[in-house]
């Protein structure tokens, strides 16, 4: 049976018991989301459910599943770390340079251009949200360039959990 799980309205999507476990010890699903499966009348907290997580990581253990990059790169939610960020950064100028090259012959193409911009936005959003700041802040001059190198927020923050899997003591 499958949960379905929500967050101030927005879908988080449909998980097994055993995958919302583990995305409630990573904090990807907070106690606080709704979650409502089939036979149930209204949708509860995540708390209320009576699912006890497993115990977090060991202090400097990371999960395969926190290492894994570009999860969901056409996302505004969420939080990555720098080097995601820069990987995202080339990727995203080779691609427009291809792009604009293929659209110089076949000019339907650069409607491509479409996607490689809503990526770029929201790479640079999620970077954002790792610093604690909303996405709006990349509009300041030379502030995307200030991503590159400003040290996350340390844990938790309202954006989602630490990319790095660090606790605040």
């Amino acid at each position: 049976m499958y949960y379905k799980i929500s967050r101030n309205g927005n879908s988080l999507g449909e998980y097994t018991e055993e995958q919302l476990n583990l995305h409630i010890a990573n904090g990807s699903i907070l106690l606080t989301d709704y979650a409502w499966k089939q036979g149930m009348a209204n949708w509860v907290k995540v708390a209320e459910l009576g699912i006890t997580p497993p115990p977090p990581p060991a202090p400097g253990y990371s999960t395969p599943a926190s290492n894994r990059i570009f999860k969901n790169p056409f996302s505004f939610n969420g939080r990555i770390r720098r080097s995601e960020y820069a990987i995202s950064w080339i990727i995203l100028h080779v691609l427009t340079i291809i792009i604009l090259v293929i659209a110089s012959t076949f000019p339907l193409f650069g409607f491509a251009l479409i996607a490689s911009v809503w990526f770029g936005l929201a790479q640079a959003t999620k970077r954002c949200h790792d610093l604690g700041l909303m996405g709006i802040a990349m509009i300041i001059p030379f502030f995307i360039l200030w991503l590159f190198f400003a040290e996350g927020n340390l844990g938790p923050n309202k954006y989602g959990p630490d990319p790095k899997n660090r606790q605040k003591l």
